[in-house]
């Protein structure tokens, strides 16, 4: 087995530069919309007391946070319709 210390073999691109080869998710708006809040927010609530209901508290409290986890990706997905998701843009670079 041979090693190849040779750094013109990388095939990471130089320092200073950016390719989409390189960063292929770097163009997504992931987390940056009010709809993506509002909905993880809605959805983190509902795990708190689905696992509170399982744990802890009455049968009732796992059915009402199975039922905010369905409410929480219902007001994602209408609040982005709605105008509210992330503007689908190609991410700018300031190199």
């Amino acid at each position: 087995m041979t090693i190849d210390l040779d750094p013109s073999a990388t095939s990471r691109p130089a320092a200073g530069t950016c390719t989409k080869e390189h960063h292929p998710m770097h163009e997504d708006n992931h987390g940056h919309s009010t709809a993506a809040w509002v909905g993880v927010t809605i959805m983190l609530i509902g795990a708190v007391v689905g696992c509170w209901g399982v744990f802890a508290g009455p049968d009732v409290l796992l059915y009402v946070g199975l039922g905010l986890g369905v409410v929480g990706a219902l007001a994602w997905y209408g609040m982005e319709r709605a105008g509210f998701g992330g503007a689908s843009r190609v991410a700018q670079h300031d190199g």
